[in-house]
């Protein structure tokens, strides 16, 4: 999983980041969430549609070094398929922190990422264990 290789060479040079994710279709698979967890750097939840109410299908990347934001919105999951091989389409947005879109969505990610009705990756990964039982 290249994926995580960069996410495991990130934590050696102690970059952190944010990773939320959501339990909507189940789709996430629990042996990635658990490598996800074990990273230092990387703190990772989960949008609980159940508690919401409403499905959450969003794909989104947000990237800041200093101040400047990229920023990439389109269909592409975080699987292989998507990043290698699958027809999808993205946008990338570059931005200062200044920049109407790069503040609309990051103020709208904070607000996502603060939201009480986000599971810890400990209760994800054990719902995830229950439902497959």
């Amino acid at each position: 999983m290249p994926f995580l290789q960069t996410l495991k060479e990130l934590e050696s040079r102690n970059i952190k980041g944010q990773i939320l994710t959501t339990n909507y279709l189940n789709f996430s698979e629990p042996k990635a969430l658990e490598q996800l967890q074990k990273l230092k750097n990387i703190t990772l939840k989960m949008y609980d549609v159940e508690a919401a109410g409403e499905g959450f299908h969003t794909k989104g990347y947000i990237f800041k070094k200093e101040e400047v934001y990229n920023i990439i919105i389109g269909s592409s999951n975080m699987t292989a398929a998507a990043l290698t091989s699958n027809r999808e389409w993205n946008t990338r947005i570059v931005s200062t922190n200044q920049g109407e879109m790069a503040k609309s969505i990051v103020d709208e990610f904070e607000q996502l990422w603060n939201l009480h009705i986000l599971l810890t990756i400990v209760t994800l990964l054990r719902s995830i264990k229950h439902a497959m039982r």
